[in-house]
């Protein structure tokens, strides 16, 4: 009974990582960030977590190498730069930090972006889906401005099921992976799905994020800049949101939900923390 079990664990363990080299990228990801919220926040913990994550190369997915590269810099940053100061200093560490992550990413990047355009991807079928995708999106933002073209109406699993017309307007609706007969890479992108919500939207999605980072900084120097694992968790997500969204739907996936979770956990600690800061210092320092 117990080698039964072992087999299946295990055969569901094989599926889970083979299946596609991306879900065991997911996974170090799911457990580092685990392992770094449940944390002290040490030295010796930074080691663990980055360690626990590197385990993640090796699904040789470039998404995951710049993910990588942008987690490493910013736990260390804060031992180099304890408060949010925009001097050289802090530009140079994070034109540095985005010159790794797009060199590390580099084959990805100019295989989605560059080789569909100059013709030659033919073999990769899937990527011409993705850059099809991606080059309507702003011709459907314009022509639906500005509140864009509706629910389900372009690069959303619902859009395939139940086919969108906005596929044959724009004459894709032929291309592989996007016609009516076989829709499977209709959903591998976030970002061209925001134009089901127009300029408006996507201004509101913008917005969002940017909202979510400077609740952050502010509950972060609110705090007496002592809360540095929380803030580092914060960005670490937001990272991962802008990158794996561009060639998966990670809001709306299960990594997703782990990611958006723990981002409501961790600003809802920083908010008690400030507090009792905030308190703790209106006792020493009494009006």
């Amino acid at each position: 009974m117990g080698f039964r079990v072992v087999v299946m664990f295990s055969d569901s363990l094989m599926d889970f990582t083979f299946t596609h080299p991306a879900y065991f990228g997911i996974a170090a990801i799911v457990v580092s960030l685990c392992y770094l919220y449940c944390s002290d926040f040490t030295k010796r913990d930074k080691i663990i977590f980055c360690i626990i994550l590197s385990i993640g190369l090796i699904s040789g997915k470039s998404k995951f190498f710049g993910f990588f590269v942008i987690s490493i810099f910013f736990i260390f940053f804060f031992d180099v730069i304890r408060q949010f100061k925009f001097n050289l200093k802090s530009f140079l560490l994070i034109c540095s930090m985005f010159t790794v992550a797009i060199l590390v990413s580099w084959n990805k990047i100019y295989i989605y972006f560059f080789q569909v355009i100059a013709g030659d991807a033919s073999h990769k079928k899937d990527l011409i889906a993705r850059y099809v995708l991606y080059n309507n999106f702003p011709e459907i933002l314009k022509d639906y401005f500005p509140f864009g073209s509706g629910f389900a109406s372009y690069a959303t699993y619902a859009s395939g099921e139940f086919y969108s017309d906005l596929y044959t307007k724009y004459g894709i609706d032929q291309v592989w992976g996007i016609s009516k007969s076989f829709h499977g890479f209709i959903s591998d992108t976030y970002y061209p799905s925001l134009a089901q919500f127009g300029v408006v939207g996507v201004i509101l999605f913008i917005l969002f994020w940017i909202y979510i980072v400077k609740k952050a900084v502010r509950l972060y120097k609110s705090s007496g800049y002592t809360q540095s694992k929380h803030i580092v968790i914060v960005l670490i997500i937001v990272g991962y949101i802008a990158i794996e969204c561009t060639t998966g739907s990670a809001l709306v996936a299960q990594s997703g939900f782990f990611v958006m979770m723990m981002l409501g956990m961790v600003l809802s600690d920083m908010q008690k923390e400030t507090m009792a800061y905030e308190n703790l210092q209106k006792s020493i320092n009494p009006p």
